[in-house]
């Protein structure tokens, strides 16, 4: 019979039947994070070993295993169009990948403790914002297209306790629905 498509697999645990598992050949390790995309029909899933795998959605095959973190994978998130994935560690580090490639583009740096939230801003005029949170109380936003990003803070965005944005948080909570 054919496999069962990740729509029956929901349907499927609202009704507290399972359907499928997915787990690859070296499947020891505990799942710390999962997101599913939008638009890629794939669904990233963070672990503990510090690899990210991608799973197809509609065959639930694993496509392929990103292997850059040295701890547990705790924050993920797809660009709105699909082609980047953001993941967060209790490393402190950022990866982004690029799915389509399946490498990674990047490694980001400057948190002080685990990274607890990733996500992806659009629009901007600069291609969007990558924005980063973490056990070491900062809230981190960086450009996530074009250039390579820098990671040295300008004078007036040290964070702090009355740190306010003007980014459209409304439209990235939407899109996360």
């Amino acid at each position: 019979p054919p496999a069962p498509s990740w729509a029956d697999s929901v349907a499927c645990m609202m009704q507290g039947a399972r359907v499928a598992e997915l787990r690859d050949a070296d499947g020891a390790t505990e799942v710390s994070s999962l997101v599913c995309s939008s638009s890629s029909r794939l669904v990233a899933v963070g672990h503990q070993d510090g690899k990210v795998r991608l799973w197809e959605r509609d065959s639930l095959a694993m496509r392929v295993a990103l292997d850059g973190h040295r701890a547990s994978v705790a924050a993920l998130s797809f660009s709105d169009d699909g082609t980047l994935l953001a993941s967060g560690a209790f490393d402190t580090d950022i990866i982004v990948w690029d799915v389509v490639a399946e490498a990674g583009l990047y490694r980001l740096r400057g948190h002080k403790d685990a990274v607890t939230a990733v996500a992806f801003i659009p629009g901007g005029g600069t291609g969007g914002r990558l924005v980063s949170a973490s056990k070491d109380s900062l809230i981190k936003v960086r450009a996530s297209r074009g250039s390579r990003p820098t990671l040295a803070p300008r004078p007036n965005c040290l964070p702090s306790p009355s740190l306010h944005f003007t980014l459209p948080f409304a439209a990235c909570a939407s899109s996360h629905a």
